[in-house]
Protein backbone atom coordinates (compact mmCIF):
# COMPACT_ATOMS: atom_id res chain seq x y z
CA UNK A 1 0.00 0.00 0.00
CA UNK A 2 2.36 2.46 -1.51
CA UNK A 3 1.00 6.01 -0.91
CA UNK A 4 1.22 8.65 -3.82
CA UNK A 5 -0.17 11.23 -1.32
CA UNK A 6 2.29 12.99 1.50
CA UNK A 7 2.48 10.74 4.75
CA UNK A 8 2.77 12.04 8.29
CA UNK A 9 3.67 10.98 11.88
CA UNK A 10 2.09 12.69 14.61
CA UNK A 11 3.24 11.36 17.78
CA UNK A 12 0.59 11.98 21.11
CA UNK A 13 -1.83 11.50 18.36
CA UNK A 14 -5.01 10.06 20.75
CA UNK A 15 -6.50 12.86 21.89
CA UNK A 16 -6.33 16.59 22.22
CA UNK A 17 -3.97 18.87 20.38
CA UNK A 18 -2.70 15.44 18.79
CA UNK A 19 -6.15 14.61 17.59
CA UNK A 20 -6.81 17.85 15.88
CA UNK A 21 -3.24 17.89 14.43
CA UNK A 22 -4.10 14.23 12.42
CA UNK A 23 -7.54 15.24 11.54
CA UNK A 24 -6.42 18.80 9.98
CA UNK A 25 -3.64 17.06 8.08
CA UNK A 26 -5.84 14.71 6.91
CA UNK A 27 -8.23 16.83 5.73
CA UNK A 28 -5.76 17.96 3.14
CA UNK A 29 -5.27 14.73 2.01
CA UNK A 30 -2.28 13.75 3.94
CA UNK A 31 -2.30 10.22 5.66
CA UNK A 32 -1.08 10.01 9.03
CA UNK A 33 0.39 7.57 11.59
CA UNK A 34 -1.60 7.93 14.89
CA UNK A 35 1.42 7.32 17.24
CA UNK A 36 0.22 6.74 20.60
CA UNK A 37 1.07 4.98 24.21
CA UNK A 38 -0.41 1.57 24.04
CA UNK A 39 -2.96 2.39 27.09
CA UNK A 40 -4.38 4.86 25.24
CA UNK A 41 -5.78 2.32 22.00
CA UNK A 42 -8.96 3.02 22.21
CA UNK A 43 -8.81 7.03 21.55
CA UNK A 44 -6.55 6.21 18.91
CA UNK A 45 -9.04 4.51 17.12
CA UNK A 46 -11.23 7.58 17.66
CA UNK A 47 -8.77 9.64 16.42
CA UNK A 48 -7.82 6.80 13.25
CA UNK A 49 -11.69 7.11 12.38
CA UNK A 50 -11.75 10.63 11.80
CA UNK A 51 -8.86 10.80 9.67
CA UNK A 52 -10.34 8.02 7.82
CA UNK A 53 -13.65 10.11 7.52
CA UNK A 54 -11.83 12.79 5.41
CA UNK A 55 -10.99 9.88 2.89
CA UNK A 56 -7.35 9.87 3.74
CA UNK A 57 -5.73 6.64 5.75
CA UNK A 58 -4.91 6.34 9.19
CA UNK A 59 -2.53 3.89 10.54
CA UNK A 60 -2.05 2.68 14.27
CA UNK A 61 1.70 2.42 16.13
CA UNK A 62 1.98 1.91 19.59
CA UNK A 63 5.17 4.27 20.31
CA UNK A 64 6.28 5.46 24.10
CA UNK A 65 8.79 8.26 22.03
CA UNK A 66 11.26 7.59 25.39
CA UNK A 67 11.60 3.85 23.74
CA UNK A 68 14.20 3.65 21.27
CA UNK A 69 13.10 0.37 19.67
CA UNK A 70 9.19 2.21 19.63
CA UNK A 71 10.22 4.53 17.90
CA UNK A 72 12.28 2.63 15.22
CA UNK A 73 9.03 0.36 14.90
CA UNK A 74 7.17 3.72 14.08
CA UNK A 75 9.24 4.61 11.67
CA UNK A 76 9.73 1.29 10.25
CA UNK A 77 6.31 0.35 10.12
CA UNK A 78 5.59 3.62 8.51
CA UNK A 79 7.93 2.70 5.19
CA UNK A 80 6.94 -0.78 5.19
CA UNK A 81 2.99 0.54 4.84
CA UNK A 82 3.21 3.91 2.97
CA UNK A 83 6.83 3.97 1.78
CA UNK A 84 7.66 7.77 2.54
CA UNK A 85 7.56 10.04 5.47
CA UNK A 86 6.84 13.85 4.57
CA UNK A 87 5.69 15.90 7.82
CA UNK A 88 6.71 14.57 11.22
CA UNK A 89 5.03 16.17 14.59
CA UNK A 90 6.51 15.93 17.31
CA UNK A 91 3.43 16.43 19.95
CA UNK A 92 3.68 13.85 22.57
CA UNK A 93 3.71 15.20 26.04
CA UNK A 94 3.43 15.23 29.74
CA UNK A 95 2.36 18.32 32.36
CA UNK A 96 4.62 18.71 35.33
CA UNK A 97 3.70 19.12 39.15
CA UNK A 98 3.84 22.85 39.57
CA UNK A 99 6.28 22.85 42.40
CA UNK A 100 8.89 25.61 42.73
CA UNK A 101 12.36 25.02 41.33
CA UNK A 102 13.84 24.59 44.82
CA UNK A 103 10.95 21.73 45.58
CA UNK A 104 10.93 20.16 41.72
CA UNK A 105 12.59 16.58 42.24
CA UNK A 106 15.52 15.82 39.60
CA UNK A 107 13.68 12.93 38.40
CA UNK A 108 10.75 14.86 37.24
CA UNK A 109 13.04 17.22 35.46
CA UNK A 110 14.77 14.70 33.56
CA UNK A 111 11.34 13.33 32.66
CA UNK A 112 10.48 16.06 31.35
CA UNK A 113 13.15 16.75 29.42
CA UNK A 114 13.15 12.69 28.29
CA UNK A 115 9.29 13.07 26.98
CA UNK A 116 9.21 16.26 25.18
CA UNK A 117 13.08 16.95 23.92
CA UNK A 118 14.82 13.82 23.38
CA UNK A 119 11.16 12.04 22.17
CA UNK A 120 11.56 14.16 19.45
CA UNK A 121 14.65 13.95 18.64
CA UNK A 122 14.53 10.23 18.49
CA UNK A 123 12.00 10.32 15.82
CA UNK A 124 14.15 13.32 13.84
CA UNK A 125 17.25 11.18 14.24
CA UNK A 126 15.51 8.37 12.23
CA UNK A 127 12.99 10.82 9.99
CA UNK A 128 15.40 13.65 8.97
CA UNK A 129 17.15 11.06 6.54
CA UNK A 130 14.24 9.73 5.09
CA UNK A 131 13.28 13.29 4.27
CA UNK A 132 16.76 13.64 2.66
CA UNK A 133 16.47 11.06 0.39
CA UNK A 134 13.36 11.97 -0.71
CA UNK A 135 14.10 15.24 -1.52
CA UNK A 136 12.53 17.46 1.49
CA UNK A 137 9.92 17.80 4.34
CA UNK A 138 8.93 19.11 6.96
CA UNK A 139 9.33 18.81 10.94
CA UNK A 140 7.23 20.51 13.32
CA UNK A 141 7.51 20.64 17.08
CA UNK A 142 4.84 21.37 19.83
CA UNK A 143 6.22 23.68 21.75
CA UNK A 144 4.31 26.51 24.95
CA UNK A 145 3.69 29.70 25.33
CA UNK A 146 5.47 28.72 28.81
CA UNK A 147 8.69 29.48 27.03
CA UNK A 148 7.30 32.91 26.23
CA UNK A 149 6.21 33.82 29.72
CA UNK A 150 8.32 31.83 31.85
CA UNK A 151 5.75 31.59 35.03
CA UNK A 152 6.38 30.88 38.14
CA UNK A 153 5.93 26.79 39.24
CA UNK A 154 6.59 25.90 35.81
CA UNK A 155 10.47 25.23 35.42
CA UNK A 156 10.75 21.49 34.32
CA UNK A 157 8.04 21.67 31.74
CA UNK A 158 9.34 24.98 30.51
CA UNK A 159 12.92 24.04 30.60
CA UNK A 160 12.36 21.10 28.52
CA UNK A 161 10.43 22.92 26.12
CA UNK A 162 12.55 25.19 25.57
CA UNK A 163 15.19 22.65 24.83
CA UNK A 164 12.85 21.61 22.21
CA UNK A 165 12.74 25.39 20.86
CA UNK A 166 16.62 24.80 20.89
CA UNK A 167 16.94 21.82 18.63
CA UNK A 168 14.41 22.72 16.57
CA UNK A 169 16.40 26.29 15.31
CA UNK A 170 19.66 24.97 14.97
CA UNK A 171 17.78 21.59 12.92
CA UNK A 172 16.12 24.31 10.73
CA UNK A 173 19.45 25.70 10.05
CA UNK A 174 21.09 22.24 9.28
CA UNK A 175 18.44 21.00 7.18
CA UNK A 176 17.81 24.01 4.85
CA UNK A 177 20.01 22.82 2.17
CA UNK A 178 17.60 19.27 2.46
CA UNK A 179 14.98 21.04 1.73
CA UNK A 180 13.49 20.08 4.90
CA UNK A 181 11.61 23.00 6.81
CA UNK A 182 11.60 22.89 10.21
CA UNK A 183 9.61 24.80 12.54
CA UNK A 184 7.85 24.97 15.97
CA UNK A 185 4.14 26.02 17.44
CA UNK A 186 3.93 27.23 20.74
CA UNK A 187 -0.06 26.65 22.08
CA UNK A 188 -1.76 28.94 24.65
CA UNK A 189 -3.53 27.19 27.17
CA UNK A 190 -5.84 24.62 25.34
CA UNK A 191 -8.95 23.09 25.98
CA UNK A 192 -7.78 19.64 26.06
CA UNK A 193 -8.25 17.72 29.43
CA UNK A 194 -4.80 18.72 30.33
CA UNK A 195 -5.93 22.52 30.12
CA UNK A 196 -9.27 22.58 31.32
CA UNK A 197 -7.76 21.25 34.94
CA UNK A 198 -4.99 23.80 34.83
CA UNK A 199 -7.51 26.90 34.03
CA UNK A 200 -9.80 25.23 36.85
CA UNK A 201 -6.77 25.32 39.84
CA UNK A 202 -5.48 28.49 38.38
CA UNK A 203 -8.69 30.53 38.28
CA UNK A 204 -10.50 28.46 41.13
CA UNK A 205 -13.49 27.60 39.28
CA UNK A 206 -15.93 24.33 38.61
CA UNK A 207 -16.84 25.27 34.70
CA UNK A 208 -14.00 25.96 32.89
CA UNK A 209 -15.73 28.67 30.53
CA UNK A 210 -16.76 30.50 33.93
CA UNK A 211 -12.70 31.69 32.94
CA UNK A 212 -13.33 32.34 29.86
CA UNK A 213 -13.70 36.20 30.37
CA UNK A 214 -10.28 36.42 31.70
CA UNK A 215 -8.74 34.96 28.33
CA UNK A 216 -7.90 36.00 25.19
CA UNK A 217 -10.77 36.64 22.67
CA UNK A 218 -12.81 35.40 25.80
CA UNK A 219 -12.02 31.91 25.07
CA UNK A 220 -9.69 29.43 25.59
CA UNK A 221 -7.91 27.72 22.76
CA UNK A 222 -9.43 25.25 20.73
CA UNK A 223 -7.32 21.99 19.52
CA UNK A 224 -8.25 23.15 15.83
CA UNK A 225 -6.32 26.12 16.52
CA UNK A 226 -3.19 24.27 16.75
CA UNK A 227 -4.15 21.44 14.56
CA UNK A 228 -4.87 24.36 11.40
CA UNK A 229 -1.58 26.20 12.29
CA UNK A 230 0.32 22.52 11.71
CA UNK A 231 -1.15 21.60 8.66
CA UNK A 232 -0.97 25.45 7.26
CA UNK A 233 3.48 24.52 8.12
CA UNK A 234 3.20 21.03 6.51
CA UNK A 235 1.42 22.09 3.41
CA UNK A 236 3.04 24.26 0.32
CA UNK A 237 1.64 27.61 1.83
CA UNK A 238 4.27 27.48 4.25
CA UNK A 239 7.07 26.48 1.84
CA UNK A 240 8.76 29.51 2.69
CA UNK A 241 8.54 29.28 6.25
CA UNK A 242 11.29 27.98 8.20
CA UNK A 243 12.82 28.07 12.01
CA UNK A 244 10.14 30.22 13.61
CA UNK A 245 8.24 29.31 16.53
CA UNK A 246 4.73 30.37 16.35
CA UNK A 247 2.55 31.25 19.25
CA UNK A 248 -1.04 29.94 19.05
CA UNK A 249 -1.94 32.05 22.24
CA UNK A 250 -4.31 34.51 21.16
CA UNK A 251 -1.66 37.71 22.13
CA UNK A 252 -1.00 35.80 25.54
CA UNK A 253 -2.29 36.83 28.88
Amino acid sequence: MKSSNPVAIVTGADRGIGRAICVALASQGTNVIVSHLSRFREMAQDTAALVEKTGAQALLLDADVTDDAMVANTVDKTMETFGRIDVFVSNAGVASRGQTVVKTEIEEARRMYEVHALGGMRFTKLVVPIMREQGGGSVIYISSHATQIYRPLGAPYTMAKAAVEAMAIILAKEERKHKIRVNVVGPGITETEMGVRMVKARFKVEDVKDAYPMMPFERLAQPEDIGEMVAFLASDKGSYINGQTIYVNGGGW
